[in-house]
């Protein structure tokens, strides 16, 4: 048996009130991973701006010296 369906089977078993606080709580484990995404902001706001700075140049990784 997979996550999925052990979930609905114990969460169809709780009251109907309870279901409601389990949807909360998966809604608000979607939201927290949504906020620790990476920056993709800043993916976004590159040139978005005037005053937004220049990406940096990223090195050819053969012109990187090895440790």
């Amino acid at each position: 048996m997979n996550y999925v369906a052990v979930i609905d089977q114990e969460v169809s078993a709780l009251p109907l009130e309870y279901q409601r606080e389990v949807l909360d709580f998966v809604e608000y484990l979607r939201d927290k991973r949504a906020r620790q995404a990476p920056a993709d902001w800043i993916e976004r706001a590159w040139g978005a701006s005037p005053n937004f700075p220049d990406r940096p140049a990223q090195p050819v990784i053969d012109d990187i010296e090895s440790l």
